[in-house]
């Protein structure tokens, strides 16, 4: 059987930003105030979190409207240990599960059934092929990032609260 290395595939909470830290990939941070940010990048060192190409905003605490909303979500997710399930077969039709990450390889479709509006962090990593993978979601769903899935690239999806934000990986 052949083995894959999938690298980090968790996010690893490094508290309050500093442009004096080194971050690696899929480190999170605050802002300090109400925000949660992932590194996209290794050797991610006096980026400001501004940068899109270095961070990645994946909690917006501004709509929250208290600090405290930020913290118990960055408690939330540092304590949460993702559930990892591997997904056979190249269309799969998901019900996402909080606290899950689901690891796929190449789909040429992928259907949401239902996703979780708990504040448990679900993932989704998948390969789109030759063939851009087409991807199906319950209606009404925000999403932010990519809404479709290129060809010959790679994804996470995140999901948190209910909404989805599609990112590719490099």
């Amino acid at each position: 059987m052949a083995t894959t290395n999938l690298g980090r595939v968790g996010l690893v909470n490094q508290g309050v930003y500093s442009a004096s830290e080194t971050y690696s990939k899929n480190d999170f941070v605050s802002d300090g105030n109400n925000s949660l940010y992932f590194s996209l990048q290794d050797n991610n060192t006096g980026h400001a979190l501004s940068e899109s190409a270095w961070w990645f905003k994946f909690f917006d605490g501004t709509a929250a409207n208290t600090a405290a909303a930020a913290q118990a979500a960055t408690d939330a997710a540092a304590a949460a240990a993702l559930v990892e399930q591997q997904v056979e077969g190249a269309t799969p039709s998901l019900d996402v599960a909080e606290n899950t990450l689901y690891l796929c390889g190449e789909l040429t479709s992928l259907t949401l059934t239902s996703i979780p509006t708990s504040t448990k962090l679900s993932i989704i990593r998948f390969t789109s092929g030759d063939t851009a993978t087409q991807f199906a979601y319950p209606e009404g769903t925000s999403i932010t990032g990519w809404s479709q899935p290129q060809a010959n690239t790679n994804y996470s999806l995140f999901i948190w609260e209910g909404a989805i934000t599609m990112i590719y990986d490099e």
